[in-house]
């Protein structure tokens, strides 16, 4: 008698964020968190009457944040579920059923911001997150700007059960009995959690254990961003405050970043040599 094959890291994922539980859940959030505020505010005149493509919208929480604020709104997530629910708060603006890896079936070329919020990106694979980085440079304008948040893999302990990082805290105890409560579900998640050099996908109390999500540390997360194309800007912490130039964050669960498509190189007219080249005689 043959065995279904377990279910992939990313089918887990998905079937988590299509559950009525949690859809009811992203259904009821309003309004930014704190980081994601000051990000918006620090970029605030970009957003401005802007085209914005809006990723992993959930039940349109950020929706409701952005529409007042930008030029042309587009919403996208790749659960049906969740994108029905936003359509329900929003019926008349412009959401989509559209995976992060596919963002060029959009038929967009030339946006001018794209966002995508609450770690969206760290609950597609590895490979599928190389994706899906590529994608957002190929629908951003030149000088475009990329906004996005991922948990990080600077942070000590992460990825430790409560019993491993003990404080004596009101909010530390509430985390252990959370993680006593659900430690079945970790026991049959964690064996699908991966550690790597520079990243690691761990199964942490998100959605009652029931997630594995992926942590990155700052420089690794950037040389990804250069990979796909895109030129770093600014990470923050999660509380909203600029990290230096290196920098790096143990206390933040997440960081959230800046980076942009670059600008498109002028291309010289022969026909009107600058006199200000050095290399043109004088």
């Amino acid at each position: 008698m043959s065995r279904h094959p377990r279910p992939s890291r990313e089918a887990r994922n998905r079937d988590a964020y299509s559950r009525p539980s949690v859809v009811s859940w992203y259904a009821e959030q309003e309004g930014l968190q704190v980081g994601e505020a000051a990000l918006l505010a620090a970029y605030q005149s970009e957003l401005e009457g802007a085209s914005v493509l809006d990723i992993g919208i959930g039940g349109g929480r950020t929706t409701g944040a952005l529409l007042p604020l930008v030029g042309r709104y587009l919403g996208v997530d790749y659960s049906l579920p969740l994108v029905e629910a936003a359509r329900v708060r929003f019926p008349q603006v412009d959401l989509r059923w559209v995976d992060a890896r596919e963002l060029t079936t959009l038929g967009e070329r030339d946006l001018d911001v794209a966002w995508f919020s609450f770690n969206g990106l760290d609950y597609i694979d590895h490979g599928g997150r190389l994706t899906a980085l590529r994608q957002v440079r190929s629908v951003l304008r030149p000088g475009g700007l990329f906004l996005f948040s991922s948990h990080n893999g600077d942070l000590a302990g992460a990825g430790r059960m409560p019993w491993r990082r003990p404080r004596a805290t009101r909010r530390w105890v509430r985390q252990l009995g959370h993680a006593l409560r659900y430690l079945p579900q970790h026991l049959r998640m964690r064996g699908l959690q991966e550690r790597a050099a520079d990243h690691a996908i761990l199964n942490d109390d998100a959605h009652h254990y029931s997630l594995l999500t992926y942590y990155i540390t700052r420089a690794a997360q950037e040389r990804q961003l250069r990979d796909a194309g895109l030129v770093p800007v600014a990470a923050y912490r999660q509380d909203g405050t600029p990290l230096r130039a290196g920098e790096v964050d143990r206390e933040s669960v997440w960081l959230h970043y800046a980076a942009r498509r670059p600008e498109e190189p002028k291309l010289a007219d022969p026909a009107d040599p600058n006199p200000t080249d050095p290399n043109f005689p004088a």
